[in-house]
């Protein structure tokens, strides 16, 4: 379902296919659908997981990937990081934020997995203002995935930093 997502999510979605920054890339698997889906778009992957990062680089390699992909170590929240991105330079930002917050259910014990599936490092909003920072003004686009539960959250953190909802697609 996720994937299916992700290419509905896409289908219109750019003007052009040039610059891309999947934020939270994790083992990069966003990171390699896209690319494969849109082959002209250079893609960077930001994750702040040193495991992760390895992982996702080998993935990439062994995928056929790693020409027009790279995965940056670092936390997309620091803003010495989006600079080195390009503020307003990328035409489309994907990410998939952690699905629940902290305290609402009984995290893993593996911390990689912890990182993946809860608010550690920042919820929706922490995506919207990077992306809002990142995205090319008035043609950038932001594809993310959020729970339905979430969808009112998504919504307000959304408009406030200043991104407009122009389609939805619930799965």
């Amino acid at each position: 379902p996720g994937g299916m997502a992700g290419h509905r999510g896409l289908d219109g979605a750019l003007p052009t296919h040039q610059r891309r920054v999947d934020l939270g890339c994790g083992i990069g698997s966003v990171l390699m659908m896209v690319s494969w889906r849109l082959p002209g778009l250079r893609s960077v992957g930001v994750e702040a997981q040193p495991i992760s990062v390895g992982l996702a680089r080998r993935s990439l390699a062994y995928n056929g990937c790693a020409d027009r992909c790279e995965v940056v170590s670092g936390d997309f929240r620091d803003a010495e990081l989006l600079q080195r991105l390009g503020p307003g330079q990328v035409d489309l930002v994907t990410g998939t934020p952690p699905y629940f917050r902290l305290g609402s259910g009984y995290p893993s014990t593996k911390p990689q997995r912890c990182a993946c599936r809860y608010e550690y490092r920042g919820g929706f909003g922490a995506y919207c203002d990077a992306a809002r920072v990142l995205l090319v003004p008035e043609r950038g686009r932001f594809v993310v995935l959020e729970t339905y539960e979430q969808v009112e959250e998504a919504t307000r953190c959304a408009r406030a930093a200043g991104l407009e909802i122009l389609r939805r697609l619930d799965m």
